[in-house]
């Protein structure tokens, strides 16, 4: 995805946001303080109803994000259930565009980030990162009882933590170790969220590369779907980064693996987010051109176009794979051929577009 279309995708997810923001705020943030006091309640029924209005609220309600987090101490256990969901509402960074940009209340469509004007995009980078300083400070309240949370009696408890911890993203890096725990949980619902979370963490999440390692080569005779789960671990290697270059060898290893092609897809894309520049790496993708699978081979030439290695064993490659009778793996050889290019004649202070007329 180029940067174009991400900035897109970026404001048209803040745009649903403040939908749902503006929805809320009227009513909803107006009654924040009358919200908090309902928490300190006698019945149960009157403080879960408390922590969900304020998780309708979302983002905006992080103000109250310490209080709630306290919940998660609650004798009722549906109580702490709702404070663990409410805080994966709230955590994630987010504002209302609308209140930004009011000019933009009435328009037919938002338009895409490329044409907002520069005082637009300022405002909204503005936003973005008061909204990312919001976050950072409440989840210092929010991430150490999240992770406490992870030993609580409720399954479900400890599901909706680990999903919360996902939404605090890379704040959440403190709640590793218990993430980790947390992968050895007797409910596979929470070992499945705890992969995941561990990818949100992104590479704050080195230290579970080896448990994650570990988690990739047992068998897990007991779990409902090993497979999916193996594939879970290896998208968080992958997501991780770089910081996952210890994995390499064994992803290398799962690569030509005939099990099922879900694995295989997690592996080609966790390679070439943790280093696809890697010799070895390069010369498994493009084995990975003839997979029997066309997602895996599709990601494969999305991966060795992400390499940008303008090697001839690539190249020829990537140009029979543009031959695949299959348009996706067409598509997928062409757009790598045409990034590997195009970083190839600016480098060198050429026009791209007239080299890729060349070929």
């Amino acid at each position: 995805m180029n940067a174009g279309c991400a900035r897109a995708l970026c404001v048209a997810s803040m745009v649903l946001a403040s939908l749902k923001l503006a929805l809320c705020a009227e009513g909803g943030q107006g009654d924040l303080e009358a919200l908090l006091k309902r928490l300190k309640q006698a019945g149960p029924e009157q403080r879960r109803g408390a922590i969900n209005s304020l998780a309708e609220i979302g983002p905006e309600a992080k103000r109250g994000v310490r209080a709630i987090a306290e919940m998660l101490k609650d004798p009722d256990a549906e109580v702490r259930c709702a404070a663990a969901l409410a805080l994966h509402h709230i955590m994630p960074p987010g504002f209302d565009v609308f209140k930004v940009l009011p000019h933009l209340r009435y328009s037919a469509d938002m338009p895409p980030a490329e044409y907002l004007s520069p005082e637009d995009r300022a405002k909204l980078a503005r936003a973005t990162e008061k909204a990312n300083e919001e976050t950072a400070e409440a989840a210092k309240f929010a991430v150490p009882a999240l992770a406490q949370a992870l030993q609580d009696s409720s399954m479900y408890v400890r599901e909706y933590a680990a999903l919360a911890l996902g939404s605090c993203g890379t704040h959440a890096k403190g709640a590793v170790p218990s993430l980790v725990r947390a992968l050895r949980d007797t409910v596979c619902a929470v070992r499945s969220r705890a992969l995941r979370t561990l990818g949100q963490i992104g590479p704050g999440a080195q230290a579970a590369v080896p448990a994650l390692i570990a988690y990739v080569k047992e068998e897990h005779a007991t779990e409902v779907e090993p497979d999916l789960m193996r594939a879970t671990a290896v998208q968080a290697l992958g997501d991780i980064g770089p910081a996952a270059k210890d994995a390499v060898p064994l992803l290398l290893g799962l690569l030509p693996d005939k099990g099922k092609p879900g694995r295989r897809y997690a592996v080609a894309r966790a390679l070439g987010c943790i280093g696809p520049s890697d010799k070895e790496v390069i010369a498994a993708l493009i084995g990975a051109l003839g997979d029997r699978d066309r997602m895996v081979r599709g990601e494969a030439a999305r991966v060795l176009g992400k390499a940008q290695v303008e090697k001839r064993a690539v190249i020829e490659a990537l140009e029979r794979a543009a031959k695949d009778e299959d348009s996706y793996i067409r598509g997928c050889a062409e757009e790598a051929l045409w990034t590997i290019r195009r970083v190839s004649a600016e480098s060198e202070g050429k026009d791209p577009a007239k080299r890729k007329s060349n070929h």
